[in-house]
């Protein structure tokens, strides 16, 4: 009972130190900043992370290439929705994308899967050389002691971006990640990727293919610097400019924090506390910081609840439709 209960607390742990954060900052310049925005540079922002999402389906499609671009930018898509929005159960978006890729023609739930765990672990790897071109950029607003503080700060926040990586590549490391995915898997009714426990050498197969894996770093290391140009337009919109070189800065070591408190469901508060630390570090105020978390925080729920309505769907029509099985 106390481990069903462990992650939901520690999510609404997480929303408790956001709200405080917001409120410590000041929630009516927060909810003033989030209405000076409006609706324009909103859909800026979100139009930015749209040609993100497709960057990354791209990098998913180049590592097998068994479906259409259109097939992988979906599953992608159910992805991103389903980690923002059910992000207090482990690995669910990357489970649900895998399946979503299998009903959408992407192969059989085994290939699937295995281009899932590799293009996961090739976006880790990009997101961890993201933040310490961030720390790079970082230094100039620095003083030598702010400098190692923070760059060991950016290490630890890249060690398990690394070691996933990492153990991507290690057989007994993917055999027991095998059995976690098959168990989460069996729980959503669907683990037929895993009947065969094939699933380790068809993602060694993958790795094997090292010009598709770099083209695929390049398309994920753009998608991260996407993320940056969305905060540089949101900053923007608020009427606090900043400089391109400064939204590497926040969203990068702000995305570093988020994977080294990754056990915190949907980052509630992790994020909030980032912006407002690496804000400040670069000129932005408190309550600007937790507006520009905030908007990026209503992109999520603008974007992810029709993803989770058309995974939902697409489900349906598998039980649905007798015709129709995977």
């Amino acid at each position: 009972m106390i481990r069903k209960l462990l992650l939901p607390l520690v999510f609404l742990a997480g929303t408790a130190v956001a709200a405080f954060l917001a409120l410590r900052a000041g929630l009516p310049s927060v909810l003033a900043a989030l209405g000076q925005i409006g609706w324009s540079g909103f859909a800026l922002v979100a139009g930015v992370q749209a040609i993100s999402l497709v960057l990354c389906a791209a990098a998913w499609r180049s590592v097998s290439e068994a479906a259409s671009l259109g097939a992988y930018a979906a599953a992608r898509w159910v992805r991103d929705s389903a980690s923002n929005l059910v992000g207090f159960i482990p690995a669910f978006g990357e489970v649900v994308s895998a399946r979503a890729l299998t009903l959408l023609g992407g192969g059989t739930g085994q290939q699937s899967t295995a281009s899932t765990v590799v293009d996961v672990a090739v976006e880790t790897m990009t997101e961890a050389l993201f933040a310490f071109t961030g720390i790079a950029l970082l230094l100039g607003h620095l003083d030598p002691a702010q400098e190692k503080a923070w760059l060991g700060i950016t290490v630890v926040g890249a060690i398990p971006l690394l070691a996933l990586y990492l153990l991507s590549r290690h057989r007994k490391a993917l055999t027991a990640g095998e059995r976690l995915l098959s168990r989460i898997a069996g729980l959503l009714g669907f683990s037929s990727a895993f009947a065969n426990g094939g699933l380790t050498p068809a993602i060694e197969a993958l790795y094997g293919r090292s010009n598709r894996i770099l083209f695929a770093s390049l398309l994920h290391g753009a998608a991260w610097f996407g993320t940056a140009g969305q905060i540089w337009l949101a900053a923007r919109g608020l009427s606090h400019p900043i400089s391109l070189a400064d939204s590497v800065v926040i969203a990068s070591l702000v995305c570093a924090a988020r994977s080294a408190f990754f056990v915190v469901p949907m980052a509630a508060g992790v994020q909030e506390g980032a912006f407002i630390v690496v804000g400040k570090l670069v000129g932005v105020d408190a309550s600007t910081a937790v507006a520009l978390s905030l908007v990026l925080r209503a992109r999520d729920i603008v974007i992810g609840a029709p993803g989770m309505l058309f995974w939902y769907l697409t489900e349906g029509r598998r039980i649905w439709s007798p015709g129709v099985h995977a």
